[in-house]
């Protein structure tokens, strides 16, 4: 079965336009190059996304698996 993927070009999500750059620089110079482009910025966007992440998992969840119990 073929997938069908479907793109509207008047939806925009915030940020796209930045992915599909950081995309494009890791493509055509690799870590190094993203570094240089965007240095500390990157490092804190993956920082910051790791703490959300297991913020949720192992503290927001839980809590509110206990407290509905």
């Amino acid at each position: 079965m073929k997938a069908v993927v479907y793109q509207s070009e008047g939806v925009s999500f915030p940020g796209m336009k930045m992915l599909k750059e950081v995309k494009a620089t890791f493509k055509e110079s690799g870590f190094k190059g993203l570094r240089k482009k965007y240095g500390w910025k990157i490092f804190a966007a993956v920082v910051t996304y790791y703490i959300v992440r297991d913020v949720t998992l192992y503290v927001v969840i839980p809590y509110l698996v206990i407290d509905h119990l």
